[in-house]
């Protein structure tokens, strides 16, 4: 990466913190704007429920002081009529009336004659306010609707003489003219205060349109919920003028550094992204993809050298398949006619020495026509893996059914399987075929009934296929060059294709491939979990 290149990249890192720092305190101090606001309309919502409640506990006080009046306990009475239109008249109660210990409606304050004729011996022993206070409480009843249409709340305390509850003392407070919520501390043009009841709005000072900022609290006498809420637009207002005054002249810089960032990348970065995409072409074997780099004398350089990279890795694989092809075909004619020969003199000699070297030439030929199959399978290798469609392989299903054909097919050697139910890893189907390799390559080289362990260890990410043998082990070079620890040379190379096969197979899905020899071989194919 040249130092201009470096230079842009650190410049565009930090002009991303900068953002980031700003952005970051424009949110904290909007956040502490809308917190310090919530606390406002918590702190505001139990002052107005404190109030309230105030109001609720005098006028329990008020009515409890008139119920001990002497008139109030007289039934019936003048008096008690009396003192009832005094208590309407004293107060900011909307009605007063009287229940007898029967239930019995004996008495209204604060209508006509006329009005108070009709309701006079009306049972109301099955009003709840009129049986709590009966039954010696101070009750504050939940909203409800009168005849009258009128939304009241009622409180009630009991009348008692010589020390037993004889009635009730019941005062109304109507809700629906507002007159119980007047002078409410916090309602002004941009705070709206609600009180509900059971989901029902008994009073809201303004309608909440837009976005609130809203506290909640309970009243304590009626259990009510008061709601206060502040406008969002307001209370963001000084975060706004934040906004304006220091983001919009930012904004601006940056976005002349982005667009300079864009041409950058229209230049140069965008060069790079050609280049990766056409290495990705040559991985997936398109050697005619070009990639087409202009401007500067470099670039130019970089497409020269990949058109040239590209045409020889044409020409290899070319000279390769050809080279297989031919081999195999050849390979394959050759050894028909030698194997049918030697069959043929095997058959026919009745001498020993003859007969030998016919079956020791048919094993030879045999042998070769295994590894012109080995040769075909690379040439299927070099198709990349991501191009083939394939489910994931259960390693512990392939292991038990690889050892169970070889002990179908009457091998000599002892297996000993050690796997969980199920293992998928994220391979394909030549994994099996590397498996056979390992356990052919034992069968081969490790003496006459050999002993090999097969054990699937599953892991978190990972899952792990070793075969273990007893035998004398692969000789180190050998180790080595299949390790990439050391170059293939005429001195130092592998005695066969099998090694190289597992070795191909494993790296073909990103596989680690691990040898150790002690006391017998030990060789390990570890592969990334998958979900069957």
């Amino acid at each position: 990466m040249r130092l201009r290149t470096k230079f842009l990249l650190v410049f565009f890192v930090l002009s991303l913190l900068l953002t980031g720092i700003l952005a970051l305190e424009f949110q904290s101090h909007r956040e502490r704007v809308i917190d310090r606001a919530q606390a406002d309309a918590e702190a505001d919502a139990a002052v107005t429920a404190t109030q309230l409640d105030e109001r609720i506990e005098m006028g329990q006080q008020t009515l409890a002081t008139a119920a001990e009046h002497p008139a109030i306990a007289r039934h019936g009475s003048p008096a008690q009529t009396d003192r009832t239109d005094a208590l309407v008249a004293q107060t900011d109660f909307d009605g007063v009336s009287v229940v007898n210990g029967t239930g019995a409606l004996v008495a209204i304050g604060g209508v006509d004659s006329d009005a108070r004729n009709r309701v006079v011996g009306s049972d109301f022993s099955d009003r709840g306010y009129v049986r709590r206070a009966l039954a010696g409480e101070q009750y504050v009843s939940a909203p409800f609707q009168a005849a009258t249409g009128n939304e009241i709340v009622v409180l009630s305390v009991p009348i008692r003489e010589n020390g037993s509850v004889v009635g009730t003392l019941n005062a109304a407070i109507h809700l629906s003219n507002a007159s119980f919520f007047a002078s409410l501390p916090v309602a002004d043009e941009e705070t709206s205060v609600v009180v509900a009841a059971d989901d029902r709005t008994l009073y809201r000072s303004s309608r909440m349109s837009g976005e609130f900022v809203v506290g909640h609290t309970t009243m304590e006498t009626t259990g009510w919920n008061v709601s206060v809420g502040r406008d969002r637009a307001t209370v963001l207002s000084d975060v706004r003028r934040l906004l304006y005054g220091q983001f919009l002249p930012t904004g601006v810089a940056f976005f002349l550094l982005f667009a300079f960032v864009a041409w950058l990348y229209r230049k140069d970065i965008r060069q790079v992204e050609k280049l990766l995409d056409g290495v990705g072409a040559l991985e997936r074997r398109e050697y005619d993809r070009t990639v087409d780099l202009s401007g500067s004398a470099e670039w130019e350089q970089l497409d020269s050298a990949f058109g040239r990279l590209s045409n020889t890795l044409a020409e290899r694989e070319t000279m390769l398949l050809v080279l297989n092809r031919v081999l195999r075909h050849n390979l394959r004619n050759s050894l028909t006619v030698i194997l049918g020969r030697a069959t043929l003199i095997e058959d026919e000699t009745d001498d020993e020495g003859t007969r030998r070297s016919a079956a020791e030439i048919r094993a030879a030929a045999e042998e070769l026509g295994a590894l012109s199959e080995k040769a075909r399978m690379t040439e299927d290798l070099l198709t990349p893996a991501v191009e083939t469609d394939h489910d994931p392989v259960d390693l512990s299903e392939l292991a038990r059914r690889v050892v169970g054909a070889y002990r179908l097919a009457g091998t000599d050697a002892e297996f000993h399987l050690t796997a969980p139910s199920s293992a998928p890893v994220r391979a394909g189907p030549e994994v099996e075929r590397a498996v056979e390799e390992l356990i052919d390559n034992v069968v081969e080289h490790a003496g006459d009934r050999p002993r090999i362990d097969l054990v699937v260890e599953r892991e978190a990410e990972t899952t792990t296929l070793r075969v273990a043998d007893d035998g004398p082990g692969i000789p180190p070079d050998e180790q080595a060059i299949l390790l990439g620890e050391r170059r293939i040379s005429q001195l130092h190379h592998s005695g066969g294709l099998g090694l190289w096969l597992v070795d191909w197979i494993t790296n073909r899905y990103d596989g680690d491939l691990d040898i150790g020899c002690d006391d017998g071989t030990v060789v390990t194919l570890q592969f990334e979990n998958a979900q069957l």
